[in-house]
């Protein structure tokens, strides 16, 4: 009787009988099971059994099996979820729970180390045990969810209450909108429950942040359910017991090796993962996609081998995949970020000596600028006081270029630069073809254009726009953004306007815009989809920026470089414009063809090769924000690149940028990914129409205009082979 009684208490109440010293095992699960503890939801003895159960329920017998998924998915579904297991006290039950006057999450209250030894039930002390626990993650408002986490996964602290949590943001009341609230349904009947357990696993984010929990997954829980799982956050802790999870000291601590047998674990037991994130706080480890030196021992284990092996075998369905990894590990890069930052703090250019406008026909006459260090020393004097007098007075500060104080009477605008001798550097584009497939040169070339890339962004800009000067010296942001094309157009006779609607401007003016009908027809289509498409494009969250400077005339011919393809020089920045940060990519010519000759085998090239230059621009991007923690992950420029070109945006932008390449990388890059098979010929005719009113009367106009094209070509050449 009394064995019964202990057994009965023992399994009631959360106290353990072990001794002091003794650790309990984990809480596996049992070797042998006699029965299966989830049958499907579709065996028939389970739709005999519950038939009886669910006849009088409309759920059941009057909705289809999709939609009540669908309705199990909006009630248990969205959500990140903890799932926790410590070797801890036990947690006061919540039914027993009273309200936290400092709102803490779930109404969880933190107790001192000797307060939780000293917590009694029944007057029976209270000893440690293996506690699982599980609870919705509120460590962000409901609306950073979808765009970024201001709390990152290791400040998680929803299991001890919470420090950093927004519960007073979700709806409903506490502590029952901290739980999920799911056990109701799944214990009114064995349908319910087959059909709900596995959505749970499968349709939220499942949150871990026990080591040990982690490493013994497939132990622990049901293959099954590990392989129902599809998104996952996991905080891998070498020091568990400072981040809350209370391991025994007898359990081993983790390292490199276990990270590696982590991997194994995510790959074989979660084949259906789309999103991955996994932090590392405080691991002794070695990063070797970071060491790039000489001295770097090949045969050294490094993290990124499991990392990089697991993302390749599960990338078919992987979506996301971040690696946090311990700042505390970059400190001894430090010194190499900051000597990366003073070598490309500024775009190398020849230096400018000085510069001038032109004056109009009739107008007045031109303008002259020179440095301020060549200038005389009492106008330097002058300009330094004006300067400082400009600052206190919050006006804008003049360049450091000052007018010349002289007449300029040439009706041509001029720039002083230096001369680049032939030592000093070579235009990229006289060795481009020979030696574009050495991979070394290839490196030095990407790395160079990366670092340039980003030292441009260093400074935002308020707007899109063109800078201009004053005749006071004073730059600003006030211009339209000035593009090549728009002068390609206007030597053609063609009206721009700087508008929005350059791309219509060529078709109606010029003359020989068009080859027939049919082209005609398409190149409408084109210009009305790809307006009707630009929402798709353009992501919800950067569309109020930022804005960067970019080089939009970035060519072979314009980039100097030495022997080793060390970018030296760049000339030719007068096309530089403020642009979104998601309209800078790399350039189009990597591969050696035209913009609209990316496609087939050049395409599969030039994936290969944008990769190659995404790989070393986030390695460069890391380096020089190494401290500039106040940037948001979501703006990152390497992730903002690989997006752009993984959803097609990066065309997209090029097509808008290239007045004649415009109809064909529609064709071969835009239109193909909304409706790949398509009748070319039927969709023009549907979409021509609605590029612009009367389109009929349009086409026979530019039919007649053709015609006359031709005819008036004809006469010239007939003409010249007379004469």
């Amino acid at each position: 009787m009394p064995n019964t009684v202990s057994k009965w208490i023992e399994k009631k109440l959360p106290i353990s009988f072990t001794k002091d010293n003794e650790t309990p095992p984990l809480p596996t699960l049992p070797q042998d099971r006699p029965r299966v503890l989830t049958p499907s939801p579709s065996r028939e003895n389970l739709l005999l059994s519950t038939a009886a159960a669910t006849s009088n329920s409309a759920f059941f017998q009057k909705l289809p099996l999709e939609i009540r998924h669908m309705i199990l998915k909006e009630a248990f579904g969205n959500y990140t979820m903890h799932m926790h297991l410590s070797y801890d006290f036990p947690k006061v039950p919540l039914r027993v729970r009273q309200r936290d006057p400092k709102h803490r999450h779930a109404n969880i209250r933190t107790l001192q180390p000797r307060q939780r030894q000293q917590q009694t039930t029944f007057g029976i002390l209270r000893k440690k045990s293996w506690q699982w626990w599980s609870c919705i993650c509120h460590r962000d408002a409901p609306w950073m969810l979808s765009h970024w986490r201001s709390h990152a996964l290791c400040r998680d602290d929803c299991h001890k209450g919470g420090i950093h949590i927004s519960c007073d943001y979700w709806p409903g009341d506490t502590p029952g909108k901290c739980f999920i609230g799911v056990m109701g349904w799944l214990l009114s009947c064995r349908q319910a429950y087959a059909e709900c357990i596995t959505l749970l696993y499968s349709a939220n984010t499942i949150h871990m942040a026990s080591s040990v929990m982690i490493r013994h997954l497939p132990q622990l829980l049901l293959p099954q359910r590990l392989a129902s799982i599809t998104s996952v956050e996991m905080v891998w802790n070498r020091n568990p017991t400072r981040y809350g999870t209370d391991l025994p000291n007898s359990l081993e601590i983790f390292g490199l090796p276990a990270i590696y047998s982590l991997m194994e674990v995510l790959e074989s037991a979660m084949p259906h993962l789309r999103q991955l994130s996994i932090v590392l706080i405080n691991c002794d480890i070695t990063l070797g996609f970071w060491d790039r030196d000489d001295t770097q021992d090949e045969n050294k284990p490094t993290i990124s081998t499991p990392i990089d092996d697991m993302v390749r075998r599960l990338r078919p369905g992987l979506e996301e995949c971040n690696i946090c990894i311990p700042y505390a590990i970059f400190d001894e890069r430090k010194g190499k970020a900051a000597e990366i930052r003073e070598n490309c703090s500024d775009v190398p250019i020849p230096y400018l000596w000085g510069f001038a406008f032109a004056g109009g026909p009739e107008g007045p006459e031109g303008s002259s600028f020179v440095t301020l260090e060549n200038a005389p020393f009492l106008v330097r004097l002058f300009e330094i006081l004006r300067r400082r007098v400009y600052s206190l007075l919050n006006r804008a500060i003049p360049c450091q270029y000052i007018p010349s104080g002289r007449s300029y009477n040439l009706k041509i605008g001029h720039l002083v630069i230096d001369y680049i001798e032939e030592t000093d550097g070579r235009m990229l584009s006289t060795s481009w073809e020979e030696q574009r497939h050495d991979k070394c040169r290839r490196t030095n070339l990407f790395r160079g254009l990366s670092r340039i890339m980003l030292t441009l962004r260093k400074v935002p800009l308020p707007r899109i726009g063109f800078f201009t000067m004053d005749n006071e010296g004073v730059i600003s942001l006030t211009n339209c953004p000035l593009r090549f094309q728009l002068h390609q157009l206007e030597n053609e006779g063609i009206p721009t306007a700087i508008g929005r609607a350059c791309h219509d401007s060529h078709l109606v003016h010029q003359l020989n815009a068009i080859n027939d009908e049919d082209d005609c027809r398409s190149q409408m289509a084109a210009l009305a989809t790809m307006r009707a498409v630009l929402p798709r494009f353009i992501p919800q969250d950067l569309r109020r920026g930022p804005f960067i400077l970019t080089l939009t005339d970035l060519h072979q011919s314009n980039i100097f470089v030495d022997d080793e393809w060390n970018v030296k020089y760049l000339i030719d920045l007068e096309w530089a414009r403020s642009l979104p940060i998601e309209m800078q990519h790399p350039p189009y010519w990597l591969t050696s063809q035209t913009v609209d000759g990316l496609v087939d085998e050049q395409l599969t090239l030039f994936d290969e090769i944008y990769r190659e230059f995404l790989d070393i621009f986030t390695h460069e991007e890391a380096l020089l924000l190494l401290d500039a923690q106040e940037q948001q992950a979501s703006l990152l420029q390497a992730r903002i690149m690989k997006r752009g070109w993984e959803d097609g945006s990066f065309f997209y932008f090029l097509a808008l940028d290239s007045i004649s390449g415009l109809y064909g990388l529609f064709i071969q890059h835009v239109q193909e990914r909304f409706d790949y098979h398509v009748k070319y010929d039927a969709f023009r005719r549907v979409a021509s129409p609605y590029w612009r009113p009367e389109s009929e009367q349009f086409i026979a106009t530019k039919i007649k205009q053709k015609n006359e094209y031709d005819r008036r070509l004809l006469e010239m050449f007939e003409k010249q082979t007379s004469d």
